[in-house]
């Protein structure tokens, strides 16, 4: 059975996913599928910054009424896993720290109607909305 094509339409994807992790996609896509990674943030670590790296994937299925969306979103996030105090080369205490990325996700699935926001996450009182629209008719 031959799969009818899909319109274009817009997904939006914004909150905060994590403290100071800020997510804010927009992306159109004819489906069925669409992923990404981004540098959606630095923070400074030791005093260097490093990047915050956002994850997005959809899947979009055309229902009667609206759209299924399965999504897993995320991001992977620098952490210092462990530091040491050494003698420096001028007598002087060095810090060396080793920075790991660690990522943090959720997923699920939602059915969207056409420009209705849903929350997907609440997290410390900050929601992640996706919003799907479709362009003007012409």
């Amino acid at each position: 059975m031959a799969v009818a094509p899909m319109d274009n339409v817009t997904i939006s994807l914004k909150g905060m996913v994590a403290k100071d992790v800020p997510m804010d996609f927009t992306f159109t896509t004819a489906g069925p599928t669409f992923k990404l990674d981004q540098i959606i943030s630095q923070v400074a670590v030791n005093g260097n910054l490093q990047p915050v790296i956002g994850t997005c994937q959809v899947t979009i299925v055309p229902l009667a009424a609206g759209y299924r969306i399965q999504y897993s979103v995320g991001a992977r996030i620098p952490v210092i896993t462990s530091s040491s105090v050494g003698v420096g080369s001028q007598r002087t205490n060095a810090v060396t720290s080793t920075v790991t990325f660690q990522s943090i996700t959720f997923a699920g699935s939602v059915i969207l109607k056409a420009g209705q926001p849903v929350t997907i996450l609440n997290s410390d009182g900050q929601d992640v909305t996706i919003t799907l629209t479709k362009p003007a008719s012409s």
